[in-house]
């Protein structure tokens, strides 16, 4: 398999229009994604180094008008998720649950249209002090199970049909 891709946050456009300074955090997104027919599967734990508690974690970079995202929206018990498809927002809202500080949280998922090198590289917080702070995307990308089985299917078939005609010319 490949080793992920990383990609650093750059400030959101909302961020920078209303002029609030983001700082580089120490919290990551990893980021998981399987294409399914039509689409692709994104499966995504928060990782927070960050000293202090993280409230809200967005991808600010989603894109717009995606009819997937919104009704496949799934969090783990205590969070919540919502998808503004006019800005191209993916927020991961902290309810009961928390995002402590040196704490994984998997169990983020939602289904896109979108191609995972061009949307959902840029990820940005707001931690319990109201300080926006910028993170980081590890993405892999794995192939659709149907596709790796499909593969060994065809290298099994091209191996017998090859061992079959070894064996009919030494005879």
């Amino acid at each position: 398999m490949k080793s992920p891709l990383r990609f650093p946050s750059r400030p959101g456009l909302l961020l920078a229009l209303l002029g609030l300074p983001v700082a580089q955090a120490d919290f990551t997104l990893e980021t998981r994604v399987t294409p399914i027919p039509g689409a692709f599967r994104y499966e995504i734990t928060v990782h927070n180094d960050e000293p202090l508690e993280l409230a809200l974690v967005s991808f600010s970079d989603a894109p717009l008008s995606d009819p997937w995202i919104a009704s496949t929206l799934e969090t783990p018990v205590g969070f919540l998720a919502s998808y503004d498809g006019g800005l191209g927002f993916v927020d991961f809202l902290a309810d009961s649950g928390s995002f402590l500080s040196g704490s994984d949280v998997t169990g983020f998922r939602f289904e896109s249209l979108a191609d995972p090198t061009l949307f959902f590289t840029q990820v940005e917080a707001l931690d319990v002090q109201g300080n926006l702070v910028a993170g980081t995307v590890d993405l892999t990308v794995v192939p659709e199970t149907g596709t790796a089985g499909a593969a060994l299917l065809v290298a099994g078939v091209v191996a017998t049909h090859l061992r079959r005609r070894r064996t009919a010319n030494r005879s």
